[in-house]
Formats: C-alpha cells, sequence, structure tokens
C-alpha cells in the first residue's frame, strides 16, 4: 500500500521485457535454442484485477465494468454485450492522459481509471484485453448463490417446503465418493436468505446448484417460472465450466444469457442485477477470444491460498507475517 502495486510488479515487468526482447537459450538434444515469452493475459479475482489494471474499485464507479462501458442504470435494461460500448485501448489511453490535468477525479469517479498500469508497457498485454473474468467468483460466488437465495425463498413463501426439511435432504442425501469432500452444509437459516450469505464455500455452492434437481424437484411445480429459470442457469453453466467449447457454442451461450437477464428482472423486480451478473454477457467473447474459461479460473489459486489463510488464524502472530509463512511453507517441501 505504501508503493502501490506497480513498484511491486516493475522488477517482473522488466524481466519479462528481457525474455522478450532477448529471449533465453536452451538446451535441447545437444542443441541450443532461443525461446521468447510474454504475457497475454492475468487470472485474478475482481479486485486484484481492478487494481493490476489501473482502476478504482468499480463498484463505486460511475460505469462498473471493467470491460464496457455500462452504468449501473443500464445494466438493468440491457443484456447483450453489443448494446454496450467497449472498453477499448484508445479509449483508455484518452482516460489516462486526462488524468495528468483537472480531469483526474472525473476520469476516477466516472470511468474508474486511476493510472495507467505498468503492465501496459509489455508488447503484447493490455488492460482492456487482457484481464480475464474468472468464473469461481462471478458465478460459484455471484451469481449462483444470488440466484438459489431467491429460489429458495420463493419456494419457502409459497410453502413448497420448509428451512428445516431442505437441511434435512441435504444432510441425509448421498452425494457420493467424488463429491463427498464437496458436499453443501446444512446448516441454512432463514436469515441466510434475508442475507444473500448461504455460508457456503465456491465448491460447496458448486454442488448444491448441480445437486437442487434432484434434492427439491420432487416439490417444485412443473409449471414454475422460477424454477425454468434456476435451470436455465445450470444450463449456462454446463458451458462455462465445459473443457471444450465451440464457436457455436459461445453464440448459443450469448442467447442464454440474454434470456437469463431479462427474465431475472421480471421474476425478481425489486431484486438489481449486480456487476457479477452483468459480467456474464461477456464471457462469451472471453470464451470465443482465450477459449474455455475453466482454464483460467481462480479455484487452484484459491485452493493454495487457503494454506496460508489458515495457518495465519492458526499462528495468531502478525508481525513480519509473510516471513513467517513462507518459513512454514517452505518445510513443506
Amino acid at each position: 500500500q505504501a508503493h502501490g502495486i506497480d513498484a511491486v510488479l516493475e522488477p517482473f515487468v522488466e524481466a519479462v521485457k528481457k525474455l522478450e526482447d532477448e529471449g533465453h537459450n536452451f538446451q535441447f538434444d545437444g542443441a541450443e535454442r532461443k525461446f521468447r515469452g510474454t504475457v497475454t493475459v492475468v487470472s485474478a479475482d475482481n479486485l486484484a484485477s481492478q487494481l493490476i489494471g489501473g482502476y478504482k474499485a468499480l463498484n463505486s464507479a460511475f460505469r462498473k465494468c471493467r470491460y464496457c462501458m455500462a452504468t449501473d442504470a443500464e445494466m438493468q435494461q440491457k443484456f447483450h454485450e453489443r448494446e454496450f460500448q467497449p472498453r477499448t485501448r484508445d479509449t483508455h489511453q484518452r482516460h489516462c492522459a486526462s488524468l495528468g490535468g483537472p480531469l483526474h477525479d472525473h476520469m476516477a469517479t466516472t470511468y474508474g481509471v486511476v493510472r495507467d498500469p505498468i503492465l501496459n508497457t509489455l508488447r503484447y498485454f493490455h488492460t482492456t484485453e487482457g484481464l480475464l473474468p474468472d468464473i469461481m467468483h462471478d458465478v460459484l460466488e455471484g451469481v449462483l448463490p444470488m440466484c438459489v437465495k431467491h429460489l429458495l425463498s420463493h419456494l419457502i413463501d409459497s410453502s413448497l417446503i420448509s428451512v428445516t426439511e431442505l437441511n434435512r435432504r441435504i444432510e441425509s442425501y448421498q452425494f457420493g465418493p467424488i463429491e463427498g469432500s464437496n458436499r453443501p452444509r446444512g446448516n441454512i437459516a432463514a436469515t441466510h436468505l434475508e442475507s444473500g450469505d448461504l455460508k457456503q464455500s465456491a465448491t460447496e455452492m458448486w454442488c448444491l446448484g448441480r445437486f437442487l434437481p434432484l434434492l427439491v424437484g420432487d416439490v417444485v411445480p412443473e409449471d414454475s417460472a422460477h424454477w425454468e429459470h434456476f435451470l436455465m442457469l445450470l444450463h449456462i453453466m454446463e458451458f462455462l465450466f465445459a473443457q471444450k467449447v465451440s464457436m457455436a457454442t459461445t453464440e448459443h451461450m450469448a442467447i442464454l444469457i440474454e434470456a437469463f437477464l431479462s427474465t431475472w428482472v421480471e421474476l425478481y423486480p425489486s431484486r438489481t442485477l449486480t456487476p457479477k451478473m452483468h459480467y456474464l454477457l461477456h464471457l462469451p467473447t472471453w470464451t470465443a477470444r482465450y477459449g474455455p474459461l475453466v482454464n483460467y479460473w481462480c479455484m487452484r489459486y484459491e485452493a493454495k491460498h487457503s494454506f496460508f489463510k489458515n495457518l495465519s488464524r492458526i499462528i495468531g502472530n502478525y508481525i513480519n507475517l509473510p516471513l513467517t509463512l513462507a518459513k512454514r511453507h517452505q518445510h513443506l517441501q
């Protein structure tokens, strides 16, 4: 915080520039070959992507999306990517050029741009093209919990199932050996449905979403629009988490996402679309550009990070914590 993320990344960026220009020699079968490398994309959660990309916390900016110029009002009314003006290299450069003058605060509060990040000095990376969406945080910890929460609230308010019965079914269901470690916790309370936090991890939420039709499908009326809306999300997730996709799949995905978001506004008119729900409409383009997004998600990083988070709580000593965690981690190697 004292020096900024660009100062932290500067040695890394200089090393990448050297790799871009000079490359590195490797020995293969007795022959020397030179390879060059670079950085084209960054995988991170939303806050980290905004920090690395030179944005402020976009939730507090007028235009809240790092991929387009969407305002909060537009997010509630438009549900296809073609309806939004994308952020481009040219627009980003114009915004950064205004940061040094009297328009600095305007650029920050309106467009969320606070600096031209150091990664943009690399040959093949740019903020507007290289900050990948993360389906773990956007879907498993964003859209899916929101949709499940409102669906369960609707089922309970309609007296189709009670919270007690829901938890009983979760606890008694045999999820099998593969999903056993990811099984959702059967401790959902009415207060959780009101607050929006179902107290499930990303993997538990993924498991709950996929198994919910088996858990409560028998009590849902066949003509339930809320249920069809939830099944639409599951269909979208099948494409988002697929290991292989085609260009035709991405086009179909865009149609499904548009239908999902527009139906949300109809079914839950008092519940506004969140930025993470808006990010959905950009996912088909990113999938077409870089392939299946499951190959770039943060799940494995978060699993590794959990070791350090748990260890820091156990140690309880926060004096030079990075050094302590580094030493403890090195002992595992």
